[in-house]
């Protein structure tokens, strides 16, 4: 077999795939095994069977490793939620909205003991002003409540647990400054220390050399050091497709590398090669040894080394490789952006670089070698980017040809002036100026092409089906096979429309099967939001969380969480939006959600055109032109065939005098769905609840969304016992009111009531089927 390690990598990545998609993956895999070497010994048919089931025992062997990585809770679990003394060494450091630190972990002091324990740890640092705080290097005492990383909270979002397992961290702790005390220096290897000095004497040059601004975008450029740089700034050079430029990847190990070859281009090979490659991994030291850096650096090392041992090189062999060899060490890498953006670029590169530079020949030959590795780079990782960031950059193609021009340029000038800081400032800051031309062509031209319309476009996340159909077609269009010869040509346009024609199949058949009706109640810390979509494909959103106290204080919320929530649930369109209230832990996010994406009607009550918290969404929503329904009491609204809200409150005569109207004159609606009825009750208090009781007749209902996240001014004994519900919804987070109050957890329970809340359960996941619910909670 041809590039044996290549496709042991791919079968290897597939079982670990299979096995985060599946918890019984590897159960089935194994059962698959037995099958094939019993096939091949019934049938005597060893050679055919044998080789499948080799295939399927390197995918069990992925599928095994990732469920013990997955499963491994670390040494320091047993302490998980106590008050514990720790002491350990600073191995990493980042700032941003708090200061982070990976601590290797020494010795714990619980119940009177000392206990030797080794293991790496996140430690999270928030302080409101600058404090003196401890750096890389140093040996810390900290006191604090040990704590397990949170899952993913809500589907498809972000699973912060993965990915700190992903980096070997399995606990952490949230401190204060005056928390921590430095004790002296740490215990820890040579080249961390090494490379913390140097990465602290960089910063302290650049500070120097340049002026703020400027020093943090060369800072972020050289050594990946983001978290300096302006949040607005950020997102453009992400909109446009070029924020890979700050994520030390494969492009700046490459660039770093073509350069120290032409410096060291008079030794011989035998010296020359191993003095860049020392070069190269205090490079990725210093940047501390992320997946796309480590990755270059180990395929550069390769490529090096070939000639010394007369040895062809094979990229996708190398490859290959490398992927297989940092999974075998920790699978669960594979879930790391960065890893799958590296990887991705570098297999689109070998694969495609050749095909496309034979299609175009009439451009020069520097912007044409350019043109063609962006392109390359570009169609194997858009996939990766739109399934993560929910983004493709059309113009992304085009830009990156000045803009990795001008970084070839820019890296190896940059580290030239930081070591002419060490020799002579005036002459360093001289050098500076002249990169500073460098900077303002990246930031002129980012910022001049993320205004042409439609520069970046916002789309769901691709399913993982498309995103395998997509690879497959790219590989099949590109790799030079006997099976795809020219005198085979044929045999390859078939098998690119085969594997258009299963998609197109497969999403058919998607579509025409019957879909339950699924009900999420989002978990949007403390406020409500409720996704409720169809059998028919209809999206309903009832309410959007946010800023409460952003909305008090005048500002205009803007919650994006909301939006990336439904992109990455596949959702790009809103059928319908009802707003309970506008108070900004409801209707934040609802505004984003509006200049985002389509809406077809917006369902409000009357009593907002005299709040002024209004203004932003109504603006938004007459901008995008959307119909405004103001609903009222007896009203009904259907959104398909089968699913029907009644409108229960508020009246025309709205509510005054009450404890607070705003909250009163929430828009109370009940959801009807196959015999099933959903009582959604905004933020009213008794005031309401008693109106709503003497207007509406005695109806048993199956769920009722808790008003006011649990306040004990709502949810009276009368309203519950009025309704009867079966199922409590809590929407609320961490809160300082109290919510939700015993009172009502009491009144729940003396009525025998299941109750779910999104601060314990995360989101909650209601699906109606034939009349039954079936409900499923993200912390299970």
């Amino acid at each position: 077999m041809k590039r044996p390690m290549f496709w042991m990598a791919n079968l290897y990545i597939g079982g670990i795939i299979l096995q985060h998609c599946s918890d019984n993956s590897f159960r089935i895999l194994l059962f698959a095994i037995f099958m094939m070497f019993l096939l091949g010994a019934l049938t005597k048919k060893v050679s055919l069977y044998g080789v499948v089931g080799l295939f399927l025992i390197v995918a069990f062997l992925g599928s095994l490793n990732y469920r013990s990585h997955y499963e491994y809770e670390g040494k320091l679990a047993a302490f998980d939620n106590h008050e514990i003394y720790i002491i350990g060494d600073i191995l990493e450091q980042s700032a941003g909205t708090s200061t982070q630190y990976t601590l290797l972990t020494r010795q714990i002091h619980f119940e009177g003991k000392n206990i030797a324990v080794k293991e790496k740890m996140l430690i999270r640092v928030y302080t409101e002003e600058e404090a003196a705080l401890p750096q890389i290097g140093d040996r810390i005492a900290a006191a604090g409540t040990l704590r397990i990383p949170e899952l993913q909270r809500n589907p498809k979002m972000f699973d912060y647990r993965l990915y700190l397992k992903s980096k070997n961290i399995q606990r952490m702790m949230y401190l204060k400054p005056q928390q921590i005390q430095r004790l002296g220096k740490a215990d820890i290897p040579l080249h961390i220390k090494c490379a913390a000095k140097i990465k602290a004497s960089v910063k302290e040059k650049l500070q120097q050399v340049f002026l703020q601004e400027e020093g943090n975008m060369l800072l972020a450029v050289l050594l990946g050091e983001k978290d300096l740089l302006e949040d607005e700034q950020q997102r453009i050079y992400r909109n446009t497709g070029i924020a890979h430029i700050f994520a030390v990847s494969g492009l700046h190990v490459g660039i770093i590398f073509i350069f120290l070859n032409k410096i060291f281009n008079g030794l011989r090979t035998a010296f020359r090669t191993p003095i860049i490659l020392c070069l190269l991994w205090g490079y990725a030291a210093i940047t501390g040894f992320s997946p796309s850096v480590m990755r270059a650096t180990v395929l550069i090392a390769v490529l090096a080394a070939a000639p010394i041992l007369n040895r062809k090189y094979d990229s996708l062999s190398a490859i290959g490789t490398a992927a297989f060899l940092f999974l075998a060490v920790n699978p669960i890498l594979l879930m790391h952006v960065g890893f799958q953006l590296s990887f991705a670029a570098a297999l689109s590169i070998a694969l495609l670089y050749l095909p496309i530079y034979k299609r175009i020949n009439r451009i020069p030959e520097v912007p044409r070698q350019l043109l063609v590795a962006s392109v390359a780079a570009q169609l194997g990782t858009m996939p990766v980017i739109a399934y993560h960031f929910n983004l493709v950059s059309p113009v992304a193609l085009l830009l990156n040809i000045p803009i990795v021009w001008i970084i070839g340029y820019l890296v190896p000038f940059g580290f030239v002036a930081i070591i002419l800081s060490y020799i002579s400032m005036p002459i360093a800051r001289l050098a500076g100026k002249f990169i500073l031309l460098f900077i303002d062509c990246i930031n002129c031209l980012s910022q001049w092409a993320h205004q042409i319309p439609h520069a970046y476009l916002q789309v769901v996340s691709p399913s993982i089906f498309f995103m395998l159909i997509y690879y497959l077609l790219l590989y099949i269009s590109a790799v030079n096979s006997t099976y795809f010869s020219k005198e085979n040509h044929y045999i390859r346009k078939k098998a690119m429309l085969l594997l258009i024609g299963i998609y197109i199949s497969g999403s058919l058949l998607i579509a025409v099967i019957p879909k339950d009706k699924e009900i999420i109640f989002v978990d949007v810390g403390q406020g409500d939001c409720t996704l409720i979509r169809t059998a028919q494909g209809k999206n309903i959103l009832i309410d959007g969380g946010g800023n409460f106290g952003r909305m008090i204080e005048g500002e205009e919320p803007v919650d994006r969480f909301l939006v990336e929530f439904l992109l990455k649930n596949r959702i790009s369109k809103i059928h319908m939006m009802i707003l309970s209230h506008p108070h900004g832990d409801h209707m934040g996010g609802l505004i984003e959600v509006v200049r985002k994406m389509p809406v077809e009607t917006l369902v409000v009550s009357k009593d907002v055109l005299q709040r002024k918290e209004w203004i932003p969404l109504q603006k938004s929503a007459q901008e995008k032109r959307i119909q405004v329904v103001y609903a009222e009491r007896g009203d009904q609204m259907r959104v398909g065939d089968a699913v029907l809200f009644h409108v229960l409150s508020p009246g025309k005569a709205l509510l005054h005098g009450s404890r607070d109207d705003t909250n009163n004159n929430s828009l109370v609606v009940m959801l009807e769905y196959e015999g099933r009825r959903i009582l959604f009750t905004g933020d009213i208090e008794e005031a309401m609840e008693g109106l709503i009781l003497q207007q509406y007749p005695v109806t048993p209902i199956d769920v009722l969304k808790i008003a006011h996240h649990g306040s004990r001014f709502s949810t009276t004994e009368d309203f519950l016992d009025h309704f009867l519900p079966k199922i409590a919804v809590i929407q609320v987070g961490k809160n300082s009111f109290g919510h939700p109050h015993p009172l009502v957890i009491e009144r729940l329970r003396n009525r025998n009531i299941e109750i779910y809340r999104n601060d314990w359960q995360g989101a909650i996941k209601m699906k109606i089927k034939k009349g039954s619910i079936d409900i499923k909670t993200m912390l299970d």
